[in-house]
């Protein structure tokens, strides 16, 4: 039986607080956002974006967002009513019960007979009468299960972050859903997801602590303070610096406290540092006023290199003040002129442009992450602060960038790419109506994509089992995973350079899964995911058929065996590197050059037998 991904069951980061459901009738037909809440309450589904094929009923599977459904899953009381290919209608009032007017939360699934569903879509009674829907092309991580993946909904006449896909954490540190649960915070989740779920993020996402605690607080619009107090509140030891992070600094009592330099928009000449300086509006110098850098960012404007430095202010002593001027020179004594700012233009950027030296908020990520899916790239970005939403675009070979898609997410898989090959991406933020903010900040990177190597075969030996599979295009070198007998973790059996790979702490009888990732050369990098699947063999060792002549001991005979016989007598190889017993070709009780000599005349064909 199915159930709702984000049930208490699966102990999603999130505390869910139970709701009752109040009964209630309507006499005149109301609006909310322009949808009818009348007497009777509908909710529509056009199903055409979900890829589903060959089912005959959807089920409309409603329950107060933290507490009970209103049916059973699947119930004949859940079934909708088709009125076309788009358009199935669910009328509540089938449930036996009805959505609530006091502004409780609800959710919803739809599903099929087959097994298919969406992911949990939020509502109140102001949604109803609108018409829910699934974009064909986008799928999300089951936060479950991050090797699963399930299709969001959205409503037709609503803004995605008030009701929308319910927003969460997934077990090894993926933000998706867009909308946060009036039931929590994004604080909240954080510190639930550090105390909760944080080790397995350690275990399974492939990132160190730096990047994963950055990753989530920035997925939930969060700052370097934010972080540290979580750390604290879910008391957990983690390595991570705020001075290496890459969310905005915000100060003690609520003000971002960063401002970033595009230095490579200045026309300076060749320096060595930069620093800055900062004064109140009444030309006094502040203590704490020289600034020191905290972190830059290598990028590519308009496929123009681009460099940019951030500035943390937080030790300024009157960086609270509403009004003051800063300004930027390097140790060759070259100066930006003083540039007025106050508190809300922290996480701003100054830059020159036409003569000029400008203040720009940041209206597109200036960072991409990259992950390597079995199924294709998935990019995720940081928040741009005025960003509605975002397009991401991939460079083309005919010179042109393309769109991929639009999303009010932080993250996208495009699935259309190729083993080997390398992609770049750019993602510009957009504002309500789907317009480009700054058509001129504009940030790309580069990544390349390696599928999972595919196990071709497993093979008992007297040695072990032998793991083989094709190479990787463009492959460095592979790490081997393992599972015995079903158990629930995998672990790390070896690496090589090879596509073949024996495992030899094996035991007649027992169930072995292997599993095989591409990692770079030096080992310090995962180049693509895993099939979380495997493929199993019971080990059973094999009998083994003596072949006169077989010196490597591989079961076959070849001119290798004769290069064998010929190296052991060069004293190139050792006895534990060729099978004697085998080796005594002649039958003279001595093995010489004579032995390897038969072995290639038999392969020859110049004698039938050894």
């Amino acid at each position: 039986m199915k159930k709702r991904i984000l049930s208490a069951v699966l102990c999603i980061v999130m505390v869910l607080t139970a709701f009752s459901i109040v009964p209630f009738s309507v006499s005149a037909v109301d609006t909310a956002n322009g949808v009818d809440t009348g007497a009777e309450q509908i909710i529509k589904f056009d199903p055409s974006g979900t890829g589903w094929s060959n089912y005959k009923y959807i089920f409309c599977h409603i329950w107060v967002y933290g507490g009970d459904p209103l049916t059973a899953w699947q119930a004949k009381a859940s079934k909708m009513t088709k009125v076309s290919d788009t358009e199935w209608t669910y009328d509540v009032s089938k449930s036996g019960s009805s959505i609530s007017t006091d502004g409780t939360p609800y959710a919803v699934i739809f599903s099929n007979e087959n097994g298919m569903q969406t992911y949990d879509l939020l509502f109140d009674s102001s949604v109803l009468g609108d018409t829910a829907y699934c974009n064909a092309d986008e799928e999300i991580k089951n936060p479950a299960d991050s090797s699963k993946t399930c299709k969001p909904a959205y409503w037709k006449g609503q803004d995605p972050a008030k009701y929308g896909p319910v927003k969460t954490i997934t077990f090894i540190g993926n933000i998706v859903g867009s909308c946060i649960p009036s039931t929590t915070t994004p604080y909240k989740m954080f510190v639930d997801f550090l105390k909760n779920n944080l080790s397995y993020a350690q275990l399974y996402s492939d990132k160190d602590d730096q990047a994963i605690l950055d990753d989530v607080a920035g997925g939930l619009g969060l700052y370097r303070r934010d972080v540290e107090n979580a750390i604290i509140d879910a008391g957990v030891l983690v390595n991570w610096s705020r001075n290496k992070s890459s969310l905005l600094n915000i100060n003690e009592n609520g003000y971002i406290s960063e401002i970033n330099l595009l230095v490579s928009s200045l026309p300076w000449e060749s320096y060595n540092s930069i620093f800055g300086e900062i004064v109140s509006s009444n030309g006094v110098v502040s203590s704490g006023a020289y600034i020191s850098k905290t972190k830059e960012i290598v990028s590519f404007e308009n496929n123009k290199f681009s460099l940019i430095y951030t500035f943390d202010l937080s030790n300024v002593d009157m960086i609270n003040e509403s009004d003051f001027k800063i300004r930027f020179f390097t140790d060759k004594s070259q100066y930006t002129p003083w540039i007025e700012i106050n508190n809300t233009s922290f996480g701003d950027f100054i830059y020159y442009e036409s003569g000029e030296y400008k203040l720009g908020a940041f209206n597109n990520p200036n960072k991409l992450n990259f992950e390597n899916t079995r199924t294709g790239i998935k990019i995720s970005w940081s928040a741009a602060r005025n960003a509605s939403k975002y397009r991401l675009l991939r460079y083309a070979n005919n010179n042109n960038w393309e769109t991929v898609c639009e999303t009010s997410a932080l993250s996208f898989e495009d699935k259309n790419v190729n083993d080997g090959e390398k992609y770049t991406y750019m993602v510009c933020g957009l504002d309500s109506a789907g317009n480009i903010l700054d058509d001129e900040n504009l940030y790309d990177d580069e990544t390349e994509y390696f599928q999972p190597p595919v196990i071709e075969s497993l093979t008992n030996t007297k040695d072990g089992i032998k793991i083989s599979w094709n190479p990787t295009k463009g492959y460095e070198s592979y790490r081997v995973y393992c599972k015995v007998n079903g158990a629930a973790d995998w672990t790390r059996v070896g690496d090589t350079e090879e596509t073949s790979f024996v495992y030899t702490d094996v035991k007649k009888g027992d169930k072995y899964t292997f599993t095989i990732r591409h990692i770079s050369k030096d080992k310090s990098v995962f180049l693509s995911s895993f099939d979380q699947t495997g493929k199993s063999i019971v080990y059973d060792e094999p009998h083994i058929i003596i072949i006169l002549g077989d010196a490597d001991k591989d079961g076959t005979l070849s001119v290798i065996d004769a290069t064998c016989i010929q190296k052991y007598l060069a004293d190139l190889i050792t006895e534990s590197d060729i099978d004697l017993s085998v080796c005594d070709t002649d039958h003279d009780s001595t093995i010489s050059v004579l032995d390897a000599t038969r072995i290639q005349k038999f392969l020859a064909g110049l004698i039938e037998e050894m």
